[in-house]
């Protein structure tokens, strides 16, 4: 048991804005990760609010997958939620269904804005090269069956053919 583990996820007081990932690095040295996420300002478009309170606000993880995370959050005002699992860019974020926008925190971390409330969030990687890559695969992976097929097709029909000439 680890007293200082934050867990799967947790809500923090307030953002602390650094110009690059350099200062990112430095920053999460010195920073109380518990209740304040380190953010490169290139995200600062796609957060709406600049300090939050974490007071009465919880967060469990209630399904996992690795390609898909499932969390119940109850938060009294909104919230930065950041999450334990790295960011990358096929990484979707969902707030009761609807797509919100998703931030790097501290310098490697998801983090999301969380209304008010009672909420499903869910994380989902949808990688749009991996899901035409898998359609182009099954096209080709039918063609190739079905060419297989009508030359097995072919060839009995040929072999008929030349034993009823044969006869």
């Amino acid at each position: 048991y680890n007293p200082e583990a934050m867990g799967n996820a947790w809500f923090v007081r307030n953002i602390q804005w650094v110009d690059n990932p350099n200062e990112e690095i430095k920053a999460i040295g010195d920073a109380d990760l518990k209740n304040i996420a380190v953010v490169d300002t290139c995200w600062m478009s796609r957060i709406k609010q600049q300090s939050f309170s974490n007071t009465d606000a919880s967060v469990s993880l209630v399904d996992y997958h690795p390609s898909r995370l499932i969390y119940q959050t109850n938060n009294a005002a909104n919230g930065l939620l950041v999450c334990s699992e790295v960011y990358y860019k096929t990484w979707k974020a969902y707030i009761d269904g609807t797509e919100v926008p998703l931030i790097r925190a501290n310098y490697i971390l998801r983090g999301l804005e969380v209304p008010a409330g009672k909420h499903q969030v869910e994380l989902r990687c949808v990688d749009e090269l991996y899901d035409k890559s898998h359609t182009w695969s099954l096209i080709a992976s039918t063609l190739v069956v079905v060419i297989i097929l009508g030359l097995i097709t072919l060839a009995f029909f040929m072999k008929r053919r030349k034993q009823d000439l044969q006869a």
